[in-house]
């Protein structure tokens, strides 16, 4: 995902796989081939490890929707101010039991991550 509007404070469990946003928010290539994420489906086994990066930069990157994770790195040369880096692990299974309710799962959130504002 590139372009994130400033004012974002989450990204939705929901952001449907199109390549561009009603508020700007563009969504390249995954590794996959496919727009978009396609959320975490670990291979049998150990727990596999997801990486995110978030990179603040200086303007808006005027790329395709359909750019790859070497292009949208080749177009942030030189425009970084600021970069985090969060890395999570999930594993088959991990899931089960969870609700499906969105209000129960909203709830949950709220009591286990930093509570932040809607995506406008």
């Amino acid at each position: 995902m590139f372009n994130i509007p400033s004012a974002a404070r989450e990204l939705s469990e929901a952001t449907p796989q199109v390549p561009v946003e009603p508020n700007g928010l563009m969504q390249g290539r995954n590794d996959a081939g496919g727009v978009g994420c396609t959320g975490p489906k670990p291979p049998p086994g150990k727990p596999h490890h997801y990486r995110f990066r978030l990179f603040a930069l200086d303007q808006f990157l005027d790329l395709p929707a359909d750019t790859n994770r070497e292009g949208l790195r080749d177009a942030i040369n030189g425009h970084l101010l600021g970069e985090a880096d969060l890395t999570g692990t999930y594993e088959l299974g991990q899931q089960e039991g969870v609700t499906d309710n969105p209000f129960e799962k909203k709830a949950l959130q709220d009591v286990e991550s930093l509570h932040t504002a809607p995506l406008a």
